[in-house]
Protein backbone atom coordinates (compact mmCIF):
# COMPACT_ATOMS: atom_id res chain seq x y z
CA UNK A 1 0.00 0.00 0.00
CA UNK A 2 1.25 3.61 -0.77
CA UNK A 3 0.82 6.85 0.82
CA UNK A 4 -1.86 8.21 -1.79
CA UNK A 5 -3.86 4.49 -1.22
CA UNK A 6 -3.67 4.80 2.90
CA UNK A 7 -4.51 8.94 2.55
CA UNK A 8 -7.50 7.69 0.38
CA UNK A 9 -8.83 4.66 2.83
CA UNK A 10 -9.13 7.34 5.44
CA UNK A 11 -9.88 10.39 3.52
CA UNK A 12 -7.38 12.61 4.35
CA UNK A 13 -4.52 14.25 1.71
CA UNK A 14 -1.76 12.51 1.09
CA UNK A 15 0.58 15.55 2.78
CA UNK A 16 -1.32 14.88 5.45
CA UNK A 17 -0.13 10.98 5.74
CA UNK A 18 3.41 11.81 4.91
CA UNK A 19 3.41 14.14 7.89
CA UNK A 20 2.42 11.26 10.10
CA UNK A 21 4.34 9.02 8.84
CA UNK A 22 7.69 11.23 9.34
CA UNK A 23 6.25 12.12 13.26
CA UNK A 24 5.54 15.97 12.23
CA UNK A 25 4.27 18.05 14.83
CA UNK A 26 1.17 19.19 12.81
CA UNK A 27 -0.61 16.08 12.72
CA UNK A 28 -3.09 15.80 15.59
CA UNK A 29 -2.32 12.85 17.49
CA UNK A 30 -5.38 10.72 16.83
CA UNK A 31 -5.06 11.28 12.78
CA UNK A 32 -1.20 10.00 13.33
CA UNK A 33 -2.62 7.16 15.04
CA UNK A 34 -5.08 6.30 12.77
CA UNK A 35 -2.80 6.46 10.08
CA UNK A 36 0.18 4.60 11.79
CA UNK A 37 -1.83 1.59 12.59
CA UNK A 38 -3.35 1.28 8.82
CA UNK A 39 0.37 1.88 7.73
CA UNK A 40 1.46 -1.35 10.40
CA UNK A 41 -1.75 -3.71 8.84
CA UNK A 42 -0.69 -3.06 5.20
CA UNK A 43 2.67 -3.76 5.77
CA UNK A 44 3.53 -0.10 4.78
CA UNK A 45 7.63 0.64 4.01
CA UNK A 46 9.02 4.03 4.03
CA UNK A 47 10.42 4.48 1.05
CA UNK A 48 13.87 6.16 2.22
CA UNK A 49 15.36 7.08 -1.24
CA UNK A 50 12.43 9.22 -2.15
CA UNK A 51 12.43 10.82 1.82
CA UNK A 52 16.06 11.94 1.26
CA UNK A 53 15.23 13.36 -2.13
CA UNK A 54 12.18 15.33 -0.56
CA UNK A 55 13.72 16.50 2.72
CA UNK A 56 17.58 16.74 1.85
CA UNK A 57 18.68 14.04 4.03
CA UNK A 58 19.35 10.71 4.14
CA UNK A 59 19.45 9.81 7.63
CA UNK A 60 22.94 7.98 7.35
CA UNK A 61 26.32 9.11 9.55
CA UNK A 62 29.93 7.77 8.24
CA UNK A 63 31.96 6.36 11.33
CA UNK A 64 35.87 6.33 10.46
CA UNK A 65 37.77 4.07 13.01
CA UNK A 66 40.76 2.12 13.05
CA UNK A 67 40.74 -1.42 11.96
CA UNK A 68 37.47 -3.13 14.08
CA UNK A 69 39.99 -6.21 14.90
CA UNK A 70 40.44 -3.60 17.92
CA UNK A 71 37.99 -4.79 20.48
CA UNK A 72 37.90 -1.61 21.85
CA UNK A 73 36.42 0.32 18.60
CA UNK A 74 34.97 -2.82 17.54
CA UNK A 75 32.46 -2.62 20.84
CA UNK A 76 32.63 1.25 20.49
CA UNK A 77 31.05 0.52 17.01
CA UNK A 78 28.72 -1.63 18.46
CA UNK A 79 27.40 0.94 20.55
CA UNK A 80 26.79 3.67 17.94
CA UNK A 81 25.12 1.20 15.92
CA UNK A 82 23.08 0.55 18.31
CA UNK A 83 22.04 3.97 19.20
CA UNK A 84 21.76 4.77 15.76
CA UNK A 85 19.09 2.36 15.01
CA UNK A 86 17.28 3.75 17.83
CA UNK A 87 17.16 7.38 16.41
CA UNK A 88 16.09 5.38 13.01
CA UNK A 89 19.62 5.92 11.41
CA UNK A 90 22.34 4.25 9.84
CA UNK A 91 25.76 4.18 9.83
CA UNK A 92 27.98 3.28 7.36
CA UNK A 93 31.65 1.39 9.27
CA UNK A 94 34.66 2.40 7.47
CA UNK A 95 37.65 1.04 8.56
CA UNK A 96 41.00 3.65 8.25
CA UNK A 97 43.39 1.33 8.62
CA UNK A 98 46.47 3.56 6.74
CA UNK A 99 47.05 7.01 5.28
CA UNK A 100 46.24 5.59 1.81
CA UNK A 101 42.37 4.66 2.26
CA UNK A 102 41.90 7.72 4.47
CA UNK A 103 40.87 10.12 1.70
CA UNK A 104 39.22 7.43 -0.33
CA UNK A 105 36.91 6.81 2.47
CA UNK A 106 36.27 10.63 3.13
CA UNK A 107 35.21 10.62 -0.62
CA UNK A 108 32.91 7.95 -0.31
CA UNK A 109 30.91 9.57 2.72
CA UNK A 110 30.67 12.60 0.73
CA UNK A 111 29.42 10.64 -2.22
CA UNK A 112 27.12 9.07 -0.19
CA UNK A 113 25.68 12.66 0.78
CA UNK A 114 25.82 10.99 4.70
CA UNK A 115 24.30 13.75 7.23
CA UNK A 116 26.85 13.68 9.72
CA UNK A 117 30.35 11.71 10.39
CA UNK A 118 32.30 10.83 13.61
CA UNK A 119 35.88 10.22 13.29
CA UNK A 120 38.89 9.02 15.34
CA UNK A 121 41.59 11.48 15.85
CA UNK A 122 43.04 11.68 12.28
CA UNK A 123 46.34 13.89 11.16
CA UNK A 124 45.95 17.28 10.29
CA UNK A 125 45.48 17.19 6.93
CA UNK A 126 42.66 14.57 6.80
CA UNK A 127 41.52 16.47 10.09
CA UNK A 128 41.12 19.72 8.29
CA UNK A 129 39.39 18.36 5.42
CA UNK A 130 36.86 17.21 6.97
CA UNK A 131 36.39 20.43 8.77
CA UNK A 132 36.31 22.24 5.77
CA UNK A 133 33.18 20.41 4.36
CA UNK A 134 29.71 21.04 5.49
CA UNK A 135 28.83 17.98 6.95
CA UNK A 136 28.50 18.14 10.64
CA UNK A 137 31.58 16.24 12.08
CA UNK A 138 32.45 14.94 15.77
CA UNK A 139 35.67 13.35 16.55
CA UNK A 140 36.85 10.75 19.09
CA UNK A 141 39.81 11.37 21.09
CA UNK A 142 40.90 14.62 19.64
CA UNK A 143 42.32 17.88 21.55
CA UNK A 144 42.16 20.41 18.29
CA UNK A 145 40.18 23.49 20.46
CA UNK A 146 38.51 24.33 17.18
CA UNK A 147 36.33 20.78 16.67
CA UNK A 148 33.57 18.59 18.11
CA UNK A 149 35.06 16.05 20.26
CA UNK A 150 34.37 13.75 23.05
CA UNK A 151 38.01 13.32 24.54
CA UNK A 152 39.05 10.43 27.82
CA UNK A 153 41.25 12.18 29.75
CA UNK A 154 43.89 10.08 29.68
CA UNK A 155 46.24 11.68 31.92
CA UNK A 156 44.17 11.28 34.83
CA UNK A 157 43.47 7.81 34.30
CA UNK A 158 47.28 6.54 34.20
CA UNK A 159 47.34 9.01 37.73
CA UNK A 160 44.72 6.77 39.37
CA UNK A 161 46.70 3.51 37.81
CA UNK A 162 49.82 4.65 39.25
CA UNK A 163 48.44 5.71 42.70
CA UNK A 164 47.09 2.42 42.93
CA UNK A 165 50.41 0.86 42.23
CA UNK A 166 51.97 3.38 44.78
CA UNK A 167 49.52 2.16 47.25
CA UNK A 168 50.48 -1.30 46.96
CA UNK A 169 54.10 -0.83 47.48
CA UNK A 170 55.59 -0.20 44.31
CA UNK A 171 58.64 1.99 42.98
CA UNK A 172 60.17 0.39 40.15
CA UNK A 173 57.53 0.76 37.61
CA UNK A 174 57.85 0.42 33.96
CA UNK A 175 55.83 1.58 30.72
CA UNK A 176 54.68 -0.14 27.79
CA UNK A 177 53.14 2.57 24.87
CA UNK A 178 53.99 5.48 22.76
CA UNK A 179 56.93 6.68 24.44
CA UNK A 180 56.80 10.48 23.49
CA UNK A 181 56.50 13.91 24.86
CA UNK A 182 53.22 13.86 22.97
CA UNK A 183 51.81 11.42 24.21
CA UNK A 184 49.33 12.11 27.26
CA UNK A 185 49.45 8.94 29.14
CA UNK A 186 53.36 8.81 28.79
CA UNK A 187 53.99 12.21 29.69
CA UNK A 188 50.88 11.71 32.90
CA UNK A 189 53.70 8.45 33.80
CA UNK A 190 56.59 10.89 33.81
CA UNK A 191 54.99 13.14 35.96
CA UNK A 192 53.86 11.00 38.52
CA UNK A 193 56.95 8.99 39.09
CA UNK A 194 58.68 12.39 38.95
CA UNK A 195 56.71 14.13 41.80
CA UNK A 196 57.36 10.69 43.83
CA UNK A 197 60.93 11.21 43.26
CA UNK A 198 61.16 7.57 41.56
CA UNK A 199 64.16 6.71 39.07
CA UNK A 200 62.63 6.01 35.40
CA UNK A 201 64.92 3.81 33.64
CA UNK A 202 65.27 3.78 30.53
CA UNK A 203 65.38 -0.13 30.05
CA UNK A 204 61.72 -0.21 31.68
CA UNK A 205 60.24 2.17 28.77
CA UNK A 206 59.48 0.39 25.79
CA UNK A 207 56.81 1.26 22.64
CA UNK A 208 53.95 -1.12 22.05
CA UNK A 209 50.35 0.07 22.34
CA UNK A 210 47.76 -0.87 19.75
CA UNK A 211 47.78 -4.84 19.86
CA UNK A 212 48.62 -7.77 21.60
CA UNK A 213 51.87 -8.16 19.78
CA UNK A 214 53.12 -4.56 20.08
CA UNK A 215 52.96 -5.41 24.12
CA UNK A 216 54.23 -8.91 23.98
CA UNK A 217 57.28 -7.19 21.91
CA UNK A 218 57.28 -4.24 24.07
CA UNK A 219 57.42 -6.12 27.46
CA UNK A 220 60.01 -8.60 26.75
CA UNK A 221 62.29 -5.85 25.76
CA UNK A 222 61.80 -4.68 29.35
CA UNK A 223 62.36 -8.29 30.84
CA UNK A 224 65.71 -8.39 28.88
CA UNK A 225 67.43 -5.73 31.04
CA UNK A 226 68.69 -7.06 34.89
CA UNK A 227 67.23 -4.51 37.20
CA UNK A 228 63.20 -5.53 36.55
CA UNK A 229 60.25 -3.23 37.38
CA UNK A 230 58.16 -4.84 39.77
CA UNK A 231 54.79 -3.48 37.94
CA UNK A 232 54.33 -2.17 34.04
CA UNK A 233 51.65 0.31 33.15
CA UNK A 234 50.77 -0.46 29.19
CA UNK A 235 48.84 2.12 27.12
CA UNK A 236 46.10 -0.72 26.53
CA UNK A 237 44.48 -3.79 27.53
CA UNK A 238 45.86 -5.19 24.27
CA UNK A 239 49.19 -4.74 24.99
CA UNK A 240 48.65 -5.41 28.59
CA UNK A 241 47.76 -9.05 27.18
CA UNK A 242 50.63 -9.28 25.23
CA UNK A 243 52.64 -7.76 27.62
CA UNK A 244 51.58 -10.55 30.16
CA UNK A 245 51.71 -13.11 27.37
CA UNK A 246 55.70 -12.73 27.72
CA UNK A 247 55.66 -12.55 31.59
CA UNK A 248 54.48 -16.04 31.44
CA UNK A 249 56.94 -16.98 28.57
CA UNK A 250 59.72 -15.70 31.25
CA UNK A 251 58.30 -17.37 33.84
CA UNK A 252 57.07 -14.73 35.86
CA UNK A 253 54.05 -14.80 38.23
CA UNK A 254 51.71 -11.75 37.90
CA UNK A 255 51.40 -9.86 39.86
CA UNK A 256 53.48 -11.30 42.80
CA UNK A 257 56.47 -10.79 40.41
CA UNK A 258 55.69 -8.41 38.31
CA UNK A 259 52.10 -6.61 38.25
CA UNK A 260 50.31 -5.55 35.01
CA UNK A 261 47.71 -2.74 34.11
CA UNK A 262 45.76 -1.98 30.78
CA UNK A 263 43.40 0.64 29.61
CA UNK A 264 40.28 0.38 27.97
CA UNK A 265 38.63 -2.14 30.14
CA UNK A 266 37.82 -4.39 27.12
CA UNK A 267 35.63 -7.54 27.55
CA UNK A 268 38.58 -9.31 27.18
CA UNK A 269 40.39 -7.64 30.37
CA UNK A 270 38.43 -9.34 32.92
CA UNK A 271 38.20 -13.12 31.50
CA UNK A 272 42.18 -12.77 30.75
CA UNK A 273 44.13 -15.71 32.66
CA UNK A 274 44.72 -13.25 35.05
CA UNK A 275 41.82 -10.69 35.29
CA UNK A 276 43.45 -7.51 34.17
CA UNK A 277 43.83 -4.22 36.64
CA UNK A 278 42.70 -1.53 33.88
CA UNK A 279 41.09 1.51 33.32
CA UNK A 280 37.50 2.05 32.15
CA UNK A 281 36.30 4.60 29.83
CA UNK A 282 32.65 3.78 29.49
CA UNK A 283 32.08 3.37 26.07
CA UNK A 284 28.47 3.50 26.30
CA UNK A 285 29.00 7.11 27.63
CA UNK A 286 31.56 8.00 24.86
CA UNK A 287 29.16 6.54 21.93
CA UNK A 288 26.05 8.77 24.02
CA UNK A 289 28.70 12.17 23.64
CA UNK A 290 29.29 11.85 20.55
CA UNK A 291 25.98 11.37 19.33
CA UNK A 292 24.66 13.83 21.49
CA UNK A 293 26.98 16.47 20.04
CA UNK A 294 26.60 15.06 16.61
CA UNK A 295 22.63 15.16 16.59
CA UNK A 296 22.80 18.66 18.50
CA UNK A 297 24.72 20.02 15.07
CA UNK A 298 22.21 18.36 12.50
CA UNK A 299 19.18 19.68 14.81
CA UNK A 300 20.28 23.30 12.99
CA UNK A 301 20.63 24.73 16.49
CA UNK A 302 23.54 27.63 16.58
CA UNK A 303 26.15 27.36 18.18
CA UNK A 304 29.22 29.51 17.06
CA UNK A 305 32.12 27.57 19.60
CA UNK A 306 33.21 24.10 19.34
CA UNK A 307 31.23 21.31 21.80
CA UNK A 308 33.34 18.94 23.83
CA UNK A 309 32.95 16.42 26.35
CA UNK A 310 35.20 15.10 28.81
CA UNK A 311 35.39 11.06 30.49
CA UNK A 312 36.99 10.41 32.96
CA UNK A 313 37.71 6.67 32.76
CA UNK A 314 37.78 4.79 36.86
CA UNK A 315 40.05 2.25 37.71
CA UNK A 316 39.05 -1.80 38.08
CA UNK A 317 41.68 -3.44 40.38
CA UNK A 318 41.81 -6.83 39.56
CA UNK A 319 44.46 -9.71 39.92
CA UNK A 320 47.06 -8.31 37.98
CA UNK A 321 47.98 -6.47 40.47
CA UNK A 322 46.33 -7.48 43.86
CA UNK A 323 48.29 -10.22 45.47
CA UNK A 324 46.45 -13.01 47.05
Amino acid sequence: MTQRQIAKELGISVATVSMALNNSPRVKEETRKRIKQLAIKSNYRINETARSLSCGKTRTIGILFPKFQNSFYAHLADEIHDQLIKRDYMGIFLSVSDERNINKCIDMLIQRKVDGIIAKHLKYPFLARLTQESIPTVFYSVTDAGVDSVIVDSGSGICNVLKHLLELGHRKIGFVGRNNEFEERYTAYRHVMAANCLEIKDEWIANGYANHKQGYAGMLQILAGEDLPSAVVCHSDLAALGAMCAAFEKGLKVPDEIAITGFDNIVASRYAAIPLTTLDVNIEKVSESLLEILFYRLSGKQHNQALHTIITPELVARKSTIPN
